[in-house]
This record gives C-alpha cells, sequence and structure tokens, in this order.
C-alpha cells in the first residue's frame, strides 16, 4: 500500500473516529429541549436540502453547456446525487474520480476541465464566505463598497476572460450565493426545530463554516471536523457547544439520507439510461477553448 492510501485511510478512520467521539460528548451534555425535534421544521429542513440539490445540479449543467452539451436533467441529476454520496462514504475523492470515467465517456469533456472547472466553482464559493465573514465584522458602508467590488470583478473577469470558464463565472457566483443562502435557512429551520430560537442572521456562522468546508475535505465529507467546527462556533453565538456538534451531525444525516432516496430512484427511473457509451474518437479535440 502507498503513502497516499494510507493517508486517504488515515483520514477516512479519523474523521469517522472524530464524528462518533463528538457525538457521544454532545449527546451526553446536551439540553432536554434538544430532543423534542418539531416535525414541520424538519421537513422545512429536508425540503432546503432538496433546493442545495437544485442548486448543485445547476452547477453541473453551467459546466456541460459551456460546452454546448443539451441538459438531460435525469442524468445530470444522477450524476450530482451519487458523488456527493460515494464523496462522503469512501475516502479520498472516490465519487469524483470515479465518475469522471463515467463523465468523460458520456460526453464529450475532458477530466481535467471538469476539474478546473470545478476549482473555479470552490474557489467563487470560499470567496462568497470570505465576503459573508465581511458581511458580518465591517459596518454596512464597507461591506457594501466590498460585495460591489466583488460583483464588478465577477463581470469584468467574464468579459475580458484569460482562464477557461470564466465566462460562466457570473452564473457560477450566483449559483455560489445560492449554496450559501440555502445554508443559512437550513440551519435556521433545524436549530428552530430543536427548541432553539436565534435569529436568522446568527445562523450564517454556521452557514460560513459549512459553505467553507463544503469546498475543502479535511476527511471524507468533512464528517467529524465539521461537527467539531460547528461545536466550535456555537458559543459564539450564545449556544452550548453540543448544539453546534448535534446541528451539525443531524444536518450530515438529513442531508445523506436526502440524496440517498434521490440516488435510488433515479437508478430505477433511469436504468439503461445509465449505460455508458464511447465518445467518438477525435471528438475531445472539438472542446471550447
Amino acid at each position: 500500500m502507498d503513502k497516499q492510501a494510507i493517508v486517504s485511510k488515515l483520514r477516512y478512520w479519523t474523521g469517522y473516529i472524530l464524528f462518533f467521539g463528538l457525538l457521544g460528548y454532545a449527546i451526553r451534555n446536551a439540553p432536554q429541549t434538544l430532543w423534542e425535534i418539531t416535525p414541520i421544521w424538519l421537513a422545512l429542513t429536508v425540503l432546503v436540502i432538496l433546493v442545495l440539490f437544485a442548486f448543485q445540479v445547476l452547477q453541473f449543467q453551467i459546466f456541460l453547456s459551456y460546452h454546448s452539451i443539451k441538459p438531460d436533467w435525469m442524468w445530470i441529476a444522477w450524476f450530482t446525487t451519487k458523488k456527493g454520496i460515494l464523496n462522503t462514504i469512501f475516502p479520498a475523492k472516490s465519487g469524483t474520480l470515479f465518475l469522471l470515467h463515467t463523465l468523460t465517456k458520456r460526453h464529450p469533456v475532458r477530466w481535467h476541465d471538469y476539474l478546473r472547472f470545478m476549482f473555479m466553482a470552490s474557489f467563487t464559493s470560499l470567496w462568497v464566505s470570505a465576503l459573508a465573514l465581511a458581511g458580518m465584522v465591517l459596518e454596512v458602508t464597507y461591506f457594501s463598497v466590498l460585495f460591489s467590488m466583488s460583483v464588478l470583478a465577477v463581470f469584468v473577469a467574464a468579459r475580458y476572460r484569460s482562464f477557461l470558464y470564466l465566462g460562466c463565472l457570473p452564473y457560477v457566483f450566483l449559483v455560489a450565493c445560492g449554496f450559501f443562502l440555502v445554508f443559512i435557512v437550513a440551519f435556521w429551520f433545524l436549530l428552530n426545530g430543536m427548541g432553539i430560537s436565534i435569529a436568522v442572521l446568527d445562523s450564517a456562522y454556521f452557514a460560513i463554516a459549512v459553505n467553507a468546508m463544503a469546498q475543502i475535505s479535511v476527511t471524507p465529507g468533512n464528517v467529524g471536523f465539521r461537527e467539531m467546527v460547528l461545536g466550535a462556533i456555537a458559543p459564539y453565538i450564545s449556544l452550548p457547544k453540543s448544539v453546534g456538534i448535534i446541528a451539525g451531525a443531524i444536518f450530515y444525516v438529513l442531508r445523506v439520507a436526502v440524496y440517498g432516496v434521490i440516488w435510488l430512484w433515479l437508478e430505477w427511473a433511469l436504468k439503461d439510461g445509465l449505460v455508458v457509451t464511447s465518445v467518438p474518437k477525435g471528438v475531445n479535440q472539438r472542446i471550447k477553448r
């Protein structure tokens, strides 16, 4: 076994050991009201997770549209859910690596182009998190100037692009803002369902962290690491650490459950439509630049 494989497995087991260790600590120290989760708030959280999934599907379609590929929404949804589930369960971004082969066989795109697009999308989401953090600490005037300059920079970069996919940047930026808003609403719904009443803007602290961690993988799916960070953030909005840990764990479980159900349904619905066909020879050389 090579060094990289050992590191991947170590990250995998470290994440899950940390996850269950933190969850055990949080259960022992959680307020009693935390377990009286209101079904309606839980249902609203699930609904918001579906909106999150829709944004992820849209982001993938932006990439395909750049290559003039007509939308096949059910296949795109299948690709998105399977990648998310596999990356959460298995180490070393196994879902992305496995599905890159599926993508390049089905559509006239190159695997490194998809990685370049995802790098740009990840950087954009990180910048949105940085803007949100700036909005929490700066005066409104300074933040407005910073946000306006960021929007201007996005459209200038799209107009005078020198990097592949910069023409997609305005759409990617809007989707990244959508991701962030979804995380805010999801954690506000979830915390209210757990009997914790907080202001909507307070849930932005959790949203900033989760949105940023979605771009940087410390453990597979950031299992354990995410709960540790949310537990550390909770006291800054006058909540016990256990609340942050449990909120992160419930959000993780709900997201995996929702994506799992969608994936299974799509596997059944598509059936033969998932068969991979080879791309004609030479078609990858005709991709836009």
